[in-house]
């Protein structure tokens, strides 16, 4: 346990020398970070049976810092969600784009973000399963308080996520799909380099 003890010790030193050197939105900096999701979500209708939903959502992320505050980067959205009737998986990139806003310790990073996905669902119709394609836009704005130690951060703050186009079918027809709008907050953890 000391041996784990010095080792973490070493590392918190040596990155916050490095930190101090180059902070967290100057220039040249590259900071990785990602989310991770597991939902349940139980839907109780006045009559009827409930439906549950339980989804997996990854994403991480990339960004790189073109001058100083301001970053340009993307992620990978990788989903998957299912239910009693029906379950789908989607996956996609994400440019986006950011500014960080820094306060000592802390600083504000808006994050304008283009989820561009395609997937597949897998929907039980009247007993019969059909395989339906699926693409989705998601336009994703958030903006994270985030705590910096070392060259590592967690942050939270507001999410807000709208679909701009969401089509459905089944190779021969296409058609449009049901669009979400999300306000929510959103956790961050990732460091810097």
């Amino acid at each position: 346990m000391t041996r784990f003890a010095t080792i973490l010790i070493i590392v918190f030193a040596t990155t916050s020398a490095a930190a101090a050197d180059n902070p967290f939105g100057s220039a040249g900096v590259i900071a990785p970070s990602g989310a991770i999701s597991l939902t349940y979500q139980k839907v109780s209708p006045p009559e009827g049976d409930s439906e549950s939903t339980t989804t997996l959502s990854l994403a991480p992320t990339l960004m790189y810092f073109v001058i100083d505050n301001l970053a340009v980067g993307g992620g990978l959205v990788l989903e998957h969600a299912s239910n009693d009737a029906d379950s789908y998986t989607i996956y996609g990139i994400a440019p986006a784009v950011g500014y960080n806003i820094p306060f000592d310790n802390l600083s504000l990073m808006p994050t304008l973000t283009l989820q561009l996905a395609r997937g597949t669902m897998d929907s039980d119709f009247m007993g019969t399963t059909q395989k339906l394609n699926m693409a989705v836009v998601n336009l994703v704005i958030d903006a994270p308080i985030l705590y910096h130690a070392g060259n590592f951060f967690v942050g939270v703050g507001p999410y807000f996520s709208t679909t701009l186009v969401s089509k459905i079918g089944d190779g021969d027809a296409t058609e449009d799909a049901s669009k979400d709008t999300t306000l929510g907050i959103v956790s961050k953890i990732g460091g810097w380099f």
